[in-house]
């Protein structure tokens, strides 16, 4: 039986998925708003690094996330 949409959008499978979305726009200056099941960490410095910004929630228990920002939630 394979993952439900949610389950997948968590995975790096869907953060990949949702960049292959944005494709188009990156490296253009634009800025991408992310939901909550497709932003991580990961997510934001890949964008970065291809010169597109990122904003979005985020989910606390995320993988990857910063211990030191949970402070601010």
């Amino acid at each position: 039986m394979g993952k439900s949409d949610d389950e997948e959008s968590g995975s790096l499978a869907g953060q990949l998925k949702a960049l292959k979305l944005v494709e188009p726009l990156l490296g253009k200056g634009y800025v991408v708003y992310i939901h909550n099941l497709y932003t991580s960490p990961d997510v934001v410095v890949e964008l970065k690094l291809v010169g597109t910004g990122a904003t979005g929630t985020v989910r606390s228990n995320r993988k990857n996330f910063p211990p030191n920002l949970k402070m601010f939630l």
